[in-house]
C-alpha cells in the first residue's frame, strides 16, 4: 500500500540486483528476510506522486540500493533493476 490517504493505491513491485561481487550473494540470502521489510517499509512510506514517473522510480532506486548497502559487510549493490512496472490501482 501507497501512502496516499486520499485513496487506496497499491504497488507492485519487482526488482533484480546488481552486485559489485559474488561475496555478498550469500549475504544477501541470508539477510532476505530484512531487505525485503526494508523495501516494504521503505515503499509504503511514499506517496504515489512520489513514485510517479521515472524521477520518481529513479530517487526511490537509489533509496533502496542505499537502504541496502547499509545492511552489507561483505560487498554493495551497484544497480538495481525493476522486472515489473509500476501497477497501482485505486
Amino acid at each position: 500500500n501507497l501512502a496516499d490517504t486520499k485513496a487506496t493505491r497499491y504497488a507492485r513491485v519487482s526488482m533484480k540486483l546488481e552486485l559489485n561481487n559474488e561475496d555478498v550473494v550469500d549475504e544477501i540470502e541470508q539477510r532476505t528476510p530484512q531487505i525485503r521489510d526494508l523495501i516494504i517499509i521503505l515503499i509504503s512510506s511514499k506517496r504515489f506522486s512520489d513514485v510517479q514517473g521515472s524521477d520518481g522510480k529513479n530517487k526511490l532506486r537509489d533509496e533502496i540500493i542505499k537502504s541496502i548497502n547499509s545492511y552489507l559487510i561483505k560487498g554493495e549493490v551497484k544497480n538495481l533493476y525493476y522486472t515489473v512496472v509500476f501497477p497501482v490501482w485505486q
